[in-house]
């Protein structure tokens, strides 16, 4: 190894250990981030892809409690994986919902709090 590369290595900040799903780690600053990756639960609405959406269906929109019978699932996460071209090149069109209970914890009272999503497909609701 030259001494450049040694250099560039002993600078490059390692995590040693992943965080498990739900795990709380103080970051840098003293801020505590909280995983919240695992444990969603996700219905893909097969309707709203043939172009029925949630609002023509007299407004459906699941709660949190009749989603108990829905796939659970960890993020990042697709919302289908079909063979290579097995859809002519179009990807899912529809709705899709996820949800997860939060508890906050006594400790956070009186701070501020902030929720952040990464990413999301298209348009989101939270």
């Amino acid at each position: 190894m030259s001494s450049s590369e040694t250099s560039r290595a002993s600078r490059t900040p390692v995590m040693r250990e992943v965080p498990a799903p739900g795990a709380a780690v103080v970051a840098r600053g003293g801020r505590l981030r909280v995983d919240l990756n695992a444990g969603w639960r996700f219905v893909r609405d097969e309707e709203s892809a043939r172009g029925s959406s949630p609002a023509d269906r007299n407004g459906h929109v699941p709660t949190f409690e009749s989603l108990d019978a829905a796939e659970l699932v960890n993020l990042p996460h697709s919302v289908r994986l079909d063979p290579l071209n097995a859809s002519g090149g179009r990807n899912f069109q529809g709705v899709c919902w996820y949800a997860r209970e939060l508890r906050v914890r006594e400790e956070w009272r009186g701070r501020i709090v902030y929720l952040h999503f990464e990413g999301a497909m298209h348009i989101v609701d939270v």
